[in-house]
């Protein structure tokens, strides 16, 4: 099997299809649309990869803007799956660049689809909804999207200098729905407090935070308190982010959330109900994996930095699929370091004309490194050796 025709071939088709991958791209960020309400995105892409050959499963694991597009070569091999994202922020369009990410993955699979017949295996493009939301990955990973995958790979736009291997922090967003009674000010003692409670909430968190383990945080805000001073409240909703290091630290601060909202509960009388959102997973960037990555991104010109894993970092549902099989997310950059993520400038930057290179750069960065995983078994293997020594026993699925 000769490799560099192998890599001249899936370069030159994501040479190819990089005018339909800007198309998407572009189609996307005039299209922005919230999480898990990405109908024209999935339509989009599910159409682009019908178009090239790929079976595609709509709908995946009950989510109506969720798919799966599978290619067989009928051979032995690997799969591999690129993970497209597509929704965008309420307010700020794809201020988090995912109409780069949904076209440079499935660029990916389009590009490294051209060479499957001789090396065997098998493609997929996952479709993961509402990444700035609950987490897509989230839900497709428990209901076993990724049980047919060997390795999953995706980039994501960034500005500056791009950081490779940077990891991310287990995270859940709680709701709490605090249900006392209204009263008229002059009478407080025929009302339960529903703010007081809320309030209370907040001062026990405070109490308990020098019990939180390093880098541990709960955020919140209060949602709704009342509308008129001269009325005791009668509801009161409250939102907060946990984040920690790990699934497990996160599973002892939602504990201490609870205990928190439940002495408010016994000092006020208001009854509280929770609203959990998905549980994003702490990420574990697969080394071997992101090295090929950096070195395909080099031999087009781009530098890397190593990420300083010290550093607190934001989270992402890509964790939740780097704790069942080996992942990469690494980072192409697509303007100056002074444009920060979720901001319009970002937004601006990401359909701007390095916008659009980094949409068919991305794909042959990927489909170049998923080419090295199709071919290369020591690749593989130090691929799982290094998943297995990185992610707790504890998460992972038997496959």
């Amino acid at each position: 099997m000769d490799i560099k025709a192998l890599q001249q071939a899936v370069s030159q088709r994501a040479e190819e299809v990089t005018p339909e991958l800007v198309s998407l791209s572009q189609y996307l960020h005039k299209n922005p649309e919230i999480p898990f309400q990405e109908v024209k995105a999935c339509a989009a892409l599910v159409m682009l990869m019908e178009k090239h050959g790929f079976t595609v499963e709509t709908n995946c694991c009950d989510i109506s803007t969720a798919f799966k597009a599978r290619y067989r070569s009928g051979k032995p091999g690997p799969r591999i799956a690129f993970m497209a994202e597509y929704d965008a922020l309420k307010g700020l369009g794809h201020a988090c660049g995912h109409n780069i990410i949904a076209a440079s993955s499935a660029g990916a699979a389009i590009s490294l689809k051209s060479v499957l017949e001789e090396t065997g295996g098998e493609i997929l493009l996952i479709g993961t909804p509402g990444e700035e939301g609950d987490g897509g990955k989230v839900f497709m990973a428990d209901r076993g999207a990724f049980d047919d995958v060997d390795f999953a790979l995706m980039m994501h736009p960034t500005t500056g200098t791009p950081k490779l291997g940077k990891i991310s922090t287990a995270c859940c967003d709680i709701r709490v729905f605090f249900t006392g009674k209204d009263a008229h000010s002059s009478r407080p003692e025929n009302g339960i407090n529903a703010l007081t409670a809320a309030i209370q909430t907040f001062n026990n968190i405070d109490k308990v935070r020098p019990l939180f383990a390093l880098k541990d945080n709960i955020n919140g805000v209060i949602l709704d308190g009342g509308n008129q001073p001269n009325i005791i409240p009668g509801k009161a909703v409250c939102a907060f982010t946990l984040r920690s290091l790990n699934l497990e630290n996160l599973e002892r601060l939602i504990r201490f959330l609870e205990q928190s909202v439940s002495a408010a509960e016994t000092l006020t009388g208001a009854k509280a109900r929770f609203e959990f959102g998905g549980k994003f997973a702490e990420y574990y960037p697969n080394r071997p994996m992101l090295e090929r990555f950096k070195l395909h991104g080099e031999e087009l010109g781009e530098t890397f930095e190593y990420a300083d894993q010290s550093k607190m970092s934001g989270s992402s549902d890509v964790g939740n699929v780097s704790v069942l099989v080996p992942t990469i997310q690494e980072y192409l950059s697509i303007g100056s370091e002074d444009i920060i993520g979720h901001s319009p400038a970002f937004a601006e930057a990401a359909c701007s004309e390095l916008g659009n290179q980094v949409c068919g750069k991305g794909a042959k960065v990927l489909a170049l490194t998923g080419l090295d995983l199709l071919v290369d078994e020591d690749l593989r293997r130090q691929a799982r050796e290094c998943f297995e020594e990185q992610v707790p026993a504890s998460y992972r699925k038997k496959k």
